[in-house]
């Protein structure tokens, strides 16, 4: 038999003394009492390996972002395309401008048109390098985006009102009741 290292006890029946690594041989005098157990459930610690009551509140998969809807976490990369469903409640999803996306948007602008003054590029003298800033500025703000769009439940007409967002909540609600 393997000794215990010093911060693990041993005991395999009720009246076998504890090892303690640093102390030796310690009898403590307490015994295992199965029957205190059954009374004293409330304040003892709970068993990791006993599979708990409730479902885990933590999403099974990470994601960055959450549907605005049923609050179903949605993968981003999924965000961008058009026919982006969520899982959960079925509802077309899609992404909408943030602040730090339009700010981010602003700020390549104006390195960009910076760097034409730099440049002197205008599109009749240098059209190379007035098509390489303007595009430029197109996938940075394509990006930024995609980076810090907020999700946001699409309508025909693009992302949904308030009204329109709390009466798809509420219908939601109803479904998962109903359920």
């Amino acid at each position: 038999m393997r000794s215990p290292t010093p911060h693990q006890t041993m005991r395999s029946d009720p009246g076998q003394r504890e090892v303690d690594g640093s102390a030796g041989e310690v009898e403590r005098g307490v015994e295992f009492q199965p029957a205190e157990l059954e009374h004293r459930t409330d304040s003892l610690p709970m068993n990791p390996y006993r599979s708990p009551e409730t479902e885990p509140t933590v999403p099974s998969k990470p994601a960055s972002a959450l549907c605005p809807v049923c609050g179903h976490s949605v993968s981003r990369w999924r965000l961008g395309f058009p026919g982006c469903r969520c899982e959960t409640c079925k509802r077309r999803l899609g992404l909408k401008n943030s602040w730090q996306a339009s700010s981010m948007s602003t700020a390549t602008a104006v390195v960009c048109f910076a760097s034409l003054m730099f440049f002197e590029a205008i599109p009749t003298s240098k059209p190379v390098v007035f098509g390489l800033h303007v595009l430029v500025f197109l996938m940075c703000g394509t990006l930024w985006f995609h980076l810090w769009g907020q999700p946001a439940l699409r309508t025909w007409m693009g992302a949904a009102s308030r009204t329109a967002l709390a009466r798809e909540r509420a219908r939601f609600q109803d479904e998962t009741d109903r359920a």
